[in-house]
């Protein structure tokens, strides 16, 4: 029965389960909070979730290859969340809001088809860590710049996301582009996506009702057993 149960449960959740998906799990503690120029898609609770289109990096380049340290500030603007390069996305990940301040672990997920051969590297950057990561002119790029009007400290982080293509290209050595969401989720207990709870709040009186109602089964079970047991202990002794 409870085989059964556990594997109801799954035919469940295989219908949540219709693309691949990559995960990185990130701390989140207050940090200097330095400007960081350009223009920003953002993930704040409220639109913790935004779809893009990526075009992934060609299959024979390796990860540290596929991109360039990135220049991203432009007096000009730009394209939100898009560098010079083409194979890669960043958004900030807004975490100050007062709704999520007493979540000290985040999840950042991205979802995309199951037939697309894209393998996704994410990367997690504080602002001082952007810093260090980007090249920019110095006059315009200073680490020790603060947002004007700001709080001195912040939770804010940065994500970049780098898409290469895992597969064999037929006919074009372009890969096509590749559709995906990227969800920011706040982790309950340091370990539980927000979007699971709802799941488990379903799964687990499930479960509990499944091994509750095993038990009578499970005590008519073993009366049978003990009285063949005792049964055969009595036509042992009467033909000694």
């Amino acid at each position: 029965m409870r085989l059964l149960l556990f594997a109801q449960c799954l035919v469940l959740l295989s219908h949540f389960a219709n693309a691949n998906t990559e995960i990185v799990n990130f701390s989140v503690q207050l940090e200097d909070n330095l400007a960081v120029p350009g223009v920003w898609p953002s993930l704040h609770y409220g639109h913790s979730e935004e779809q893009w289109t990526g075009q992934p990096a060609p299959l024979q380049l390796t990860e540290q290859h596929i991109c360039k340290p990135a220049h991203l500030f432009s007096p000009l603007g730009m394209i939100p969340g898009r560098t010079s390069c083409s194979h890669e996305i960043w958004t900030m990940l807004d975490l100050d809001q007062e709704t999520w301040r007493n979540f000290s672990k985040f999840t950042l997920r991205i979802s995309y088809p199951a037939s697309s051969p894209t393998e996704f590297s994410i990367k997690i950057f504080s602002p001082s860590e952007l810093h260090n990561e980007i090249s920019t002119p110095s006059s315009m790029y200073n680490s020790t710049l603060k947002i004007p009007g700001s709080p001195s400290m912040t939770r804010r982080k940065y994500a970049r996301i780098r898409l290469s293509h895992t597969g064999v290209s037929i006919g074009s050595p372009q890969p096509p582009p590749v559709t995906f969401n990227v969800i920011l989720e706040p982790l309950y207990f340091q370990v539980l996506p927000a979007s699971v709870i709802p799941i488990l709040s379903f799964l687990v009186p499930l479960v509990v009702i499944g091994i509750v109602s095993t038990f009578p089964i499970n005590r008519f079970f073993r009366g049978l057993a003990e009285s063949a047991r005792s049964e055969s202990r009595a036509g042992c002794l009467k033909y000694q």
